[in-house]
């Protein structure tokens, strides 16, 4: 009887053993899961200000107007989409409605110590709408922008360096042996 009760004891220590065992590895992957959640959380909060900055920096669009809910890209994707081809019907894309993405952008500027630049801050900033006390992310970008209307260049118009450069051109003086007629570059 007393063996029966000892191989008992053993059986009970060794399903309790392994009980806390798997509640470790899985807390211990719980875990895991939630800060690779939140290390993408932080990455798409740095892509998103990045994308408002280079939007900035294009003048595609003013900075006033990023402050506020960020839009779902695939929303936008499709809308332009749309628009482009003038659909009249939807091409076929998700539609998301107007919920919300959890994601703001806030974007501020003040004048820098630089002429003709502005310091701009965009910060993106996440909260699940769906669970509240999930982990959110925020991500900040400062940087130097030359702030003004339309687009800084465009592609083969003529700009203040080529300007520059045939200017330069046309005021310096010939080294000796170009375009003597000396094959050799010799002078007389």
């Amino acid at each position: 009887m007393v063996r029966r009760g000892a191989i008992l004891l053993e059986v009970i220590l060794s399903v309790a053993l392994f009980t806390m065992g798997a509640l470790a590895i899985l807390s211990q992957m719980s875990q895991g899961a939630r800060s690779l959640e939140q290390a993408q959380r932080a990455r798409q909060a740095a892509d998103l200000a990045a994308t408002a900055m280079a939007r900035i920096e294009a003048r595609l669009v003013a900075p006033e107007a990023l402050t506020g809910p960020a839009e779902r890209w695939d929303r936008e994707q499709r809308e332009s989409l749309e628009e482009s081809l003038n659909a009249a019907a939807p091409i076929g894309f998700d539609d998301f409605g107007a919920e919300s993405s959890g994601w703001q952008l806030a974007v501020e500027t003040e004048p820098a110590p630089f002429d003709g630049l502005t310091l701009v801050s965009v910060t993106a900033t996440f909260q699940d709408p769906v669970r509240a006390a999930a982990p959110g992310a925020r991500y900040t970008l400062r940087q130097l922008v030359r702030l003004g209307t339309g687009p800084r260049d465009e592609i083969g118009a003529e700009g203040d360096l080529l300007e520059a450069q045939e200017r330069g051109a046309r005021q310096q003086p010939r080294p000796s042996g170009f375009g003597s007629g000396d094959p050799a570059g010799g002078g007389p």
